[in-house]
């Protein structure tokens, strides 16, 4: 079975380094500093999309979005390991579905590298077979390029069943445009009230009733 997880606020808790590194991009830019409920509310779309909603109605040119984008990824590189954290529970998850055999990807809208990065902090990039990330697709969340990208790389037909699990809208519409089931985690970004509306088929309060969706899911394949 082919597992594909979002990695910020499914995996691991990421937000408050991603919000101090929009602080200070935005700062470095001389635009007002959002606050880290607004970059969470914001998050899961695409990068572009997340600094544009912030800007308080500022808009950019290609080459100033551009700027502001390299400018937080500089800033994220630095501080990423100081605030990012595993949730609990999601390590064992993780080596559970090892186990069992299952295929997994990380599927993402962070550029590879800083995924992998951040993969490797939490000391799980050994788990997933293929890391992707937006600089690998040509449209990110909520298109199902990336599941397609993902699948690619793991050599597998479109026809294979899988399940993808998020904790934003972008991953679950992304999986709804793909054909593909897909897991709310609630511990993330968004509410439960929001992953249903935008059609998640499971609702996971904590890992283990996550690792419960995906043994029953896997019992159902067979």
């Amino acid at each position: 079975m082919i597992l594909y997880f979002d990695f910020d606020g499914t995996i691991a808790e990421t937000s408050g380094g991603i919000s101090r590194a929009i602080q200070m991009a935005f700062q470095a830019h001389h635009l007002p500093q959002p606050t880290l409920e607004a970059v969470k509310s914001k998050m899961g779309f695409p990068l572009s999309q997340i600094l544009a909603s912030l800007a308080e109605g500022k808009s950019f040119s290609s080459e100033e979005m551009a700027q502001l984008i390299q400018t937080y990824r500089k800033f994220y590189a630095k501080i990423a390991a100081d605030y990012i954290h595993l949730y609990e529970g999601m390590g064992e998850v993780i080596k559970s579905c090892a186990q069992h055999g299952d295929k997994m990807a990380i599927v993402t809208n962070k550029v590879t590298k800083g995924a992998q990065a951040d993969a490797q902090n939490v000391g799980l990039s050994d788990y997933f077979e293929v890391i992707v990330g937006s600089d690998m697709v040509e449209m990110e969340k909520p298109s199902a390029h990336p599941l397609m990208k993902a699948r690619e790389f793991l050599k597998v037909p479109d026809s294979e069943k899988g399940l993808v699990i998020g904790d934003s809208s972008a991953d679950i519409l992304m999986a709804k445009n793909d054909g593909l089931p897909s897991v709310g985690v609630t511990w993330g970004s968004k509410s439960e009230a929001v992953l249903k509306e935008a059609g998640a088929a499971y609702i996971a309060h904590t890992p283990q009733e996550l690792l419960e969706i995906i043994q029953n899911f896997r019992v159902e394949k067979r």
